[in-house]
């Protein structure tokens, strides 16, 4: 194809009405060998896309590409879940270089993003048992996470 990767990536951010937005995502692709070995690249915006998928079975993910510094300043309520739900996956597969505490204050926005502020009289001291969101789930860090997301009352 003669298209370049941006105008790819602009038929997508305007089919999803992203187009104010779309500085903070980007499309990914995958390159697999004759070995079954792979590599997962960003579309270039700048070249050409039949320059950079080598074949037909390529599979484009929209992902988002640059997390901005304060989601909280960004309007579309849209967005911020798109935000979300990368960082959600990033922390469910294992994908993010954090301190375990850090990983948990994540981890507790992401439960507070799912059910709202804590709650003693909905939320028993199990309450996180039936929900994954790390990849390396604790008792520990299950309790780290309750105790954060008591902690975050009010967020939208």
């Amino acid at each position: 194809d003669d298209d370049l990767g941006v105008v790819i990536l602009d038929r997508v951010c305007d089919h999803f009405n992203l187009m104010d937005y779309k500085e903070y995502f980007g499309l990914k692709y995958t390159l697999v060998d004759d070995n079954g070995d792979y590599e997962i690249f960003w579309l270039d915006p700048l070249k050409k896309v039949g320059k950079q998928l080598k074949n037909t079975n390529n599979i484009l993910t929209f992902r988002v590409k640059h997390f901005p510094g304060k989601p909280e300043l960004i309007e579309s309520e849209y967005v911020r879940y798109l935000i979300f739900l990368q960082i959600r996956n990033y922390l469910l597969k294992g994908d993010l270089q954090l301190s375990l505490v850090d990983e948990t204050q994540l981890a507790a926005y992401a439960v507070q993003a799912s059910i709202g502020d804590y709650d003693e009289e909905l939320h028993k001291d199990n309450y996180l048992s039936e929900v994954q969101f790390l990849s390396h789930k604790t008792i520990k860090a299950e309790e780290s996470i309750r105790e954060y997301h008591k902690q975050l009352k009010y967020l939208d």
